[in-house]
């Protein structure tokens, strides 16, 4: 039985809901799913399965039905798809918060509010790292004057307020901050809403600083090149091994580094 809870994402719930209920029964086929759902073919329900758009607002009431969703479970599926339509951060905070609520007793979803903004926002990682810089300062002033991130003074407090309490930050005895964890990452291949944003968001920053940073000061190279798609996986260890390797070998002890730098590492398709 799937436990919607565990879900951030509405396609994904749908796709495997769907996968759960073919077992159960094989003629339970996304065609005649579409049937049921009043879709004229099969086509729209694919692409919302695949994350490639959004569920209709009319067709929800259906699903519910379809997946047989108890009350609770019907409104945190709202809230899902709502989600998946949200344009602004307000509203994405709005339905996180909708979501939260509604997680039973004790069920803490991966993106609550202040996980989400954390996880999800560049800032967020820059001021973790950047505490372990030489003669880093706590004062919100201090790391607003030396971050390149196009944020306000107000940003940088919220972050830092939201640090503390996710516990990633604490204050020392001589009221500076510190890192409680080493390092803050997600699992491999984990396919969730504030990891996306977070790629989205820090990928538009690397492109701008194509620009604005001397060659002395960056390294940005670029491949196209073709691959039997047997050897994905063993490239994506590779690269996971790569960048082991690297900040070993690179990465300053606490309270010596000189500047905080930002390392992407980027692995797609350019064909379909």
């Amino acid at each position: 039985m799937l436990d919607i809870y565990t879900y951030t994402e509405a396609h994904s719930f749908m796709k495997d809901a769907w996968l759960e209920k073919k077992k159960r029964n094989a003629n339970f086929s996304i065609t005649a799913w579409s049937k049921k759902l009043g879709f004229e073919n099969s086509s729209p329900l694919s692409l919302t399965l695949k994350g490639k758009r959004s569920l209709p607002k009319k067709y929800i009431p259906r699903v519910i039905e379809t997946l047989e969703l108890d009350p609770k479970e019907a409104l945190y599926f709202e809230a899902l798809v709502e989600l998946s339509r949200s344009k602004t951060d307000e509203q994405k905070e709005y339905y996180l918060e909708q979501m939260q609520r509604l997680s039973p007793t004790g069920h803490r979803i991966v993106t609550s509010v202040d996980e989400y903004n954390t996880l999800s926002d560049p800032l967020s990682t820059a001021i973790l790292e950047m505490s372990g810089l030489k003669g880093f300062r706590s004062q919100a002033k201090w790391i607003h004057e030396r971050v390149r991130l196009n944020v306000t003074l107000e940003n940088v407090e919220f972050a830092l307020n939201r640090l503390e309490r996710l516990g990633l930050i604490k204050k020392n005895a001589q009221g500076e901050i510190e890192k409680t964890h080493q390092n803050l990452k997600t699992e491999d291949d984990l396919s969730d809403l504030a990891t996306k944003h977070f790629h989205q968001r820090i990928s538009h920053f690397a492109s701008k600083q194509v620009y604005e940073q001397s060659v002395e000061e960056r390294e940005y190279q670029s491949y196209a090149f073709n691959m039997k798609r047997k050897d994905m996986e063993r490239a994506k260890d590779r690269i996971r091994k790569f960048l082991d390797d690297f900040f070993t070998e690179f990465e300053a002890p606490e309270n010596e580094g000189d500047e905080t730098f930002q390392f992407n590492v980027q692995l797609f398709k350019l064909t379909k």
